[in-house]
């Protein structure tokens, strides 16, 4: 009778300490999913300061770098992402992104640029990678200067990275 008693005992244990587990590796796997979210908000969020300081688009006066974006760089940038190396590079650096930069004084239409519409066009997609299925949208905004090499001028225009998860 005591050695069943026993049995049953150890049993009802086993029984708590499996759903004790179960309830622990769920809670410890939500924790991490969370913190790899958060990591890569941060992430995402630090992009804004960091993307317009690419070497790709930065521009540059007689080799000394200036705090601004080089709108002819922009297209060379674009360009460079339909080559298969560079594409591959940026996917697994950026992830699922879009940038977009928008001329906002001297003010231009809204006419995405190509390498023949320079001169009147007021919008750069540089980098575009939507997922299948999106679950959150976010977006961040920036001023940046916009240097024209062909007027050699300065204009203000408007960074917009957006995030998807």
């Amino acid at each position: 009778m005591q050695i069943q008693e026993t049995i049953l005992v150890v049993f009802v244990f086993i029984i708590i300490m499996i759903f004790g587990l179960i309830l622990f590796f769920r809670f410890t796997k939500q924790s991490i999913i969370q913190g790899h979210f958060e990591n890569e908000k941060l992430r995402f969020e630090s992009m804004i300061t960091t993307f317009p300081l690419t070497p790709e688009i930065r521009c540059s006066f007689l080799s000394q770098e200036a705090s601004c974006i080089d709108s002819y760089k922009l297209l060379a940038f674009k360009t460079l992402n339909k080559e298969e190396y560079y594409k591959n590079y940026y996917r697994s650096n950026l992830g699922y992104i879009n940038i977009t930069i928008y001329s906002l004084y001297p003010e231009k239409n809204g006419k995405i640029c190509e390498s023949a519409t320079i001169s009147d066009c007021g919008v750069w997609d540089l980098y575009v990678n939507k997922p299948k299925k999106i679950n959150n949208k976010f977006v961040v905004r920036s001023p940046v200067s916009l240097y024209y090499p062909d007027k050699d001028g300065f204009g203000i225009g408007e960074i917009v990275i957006e995030w998807y998860s």
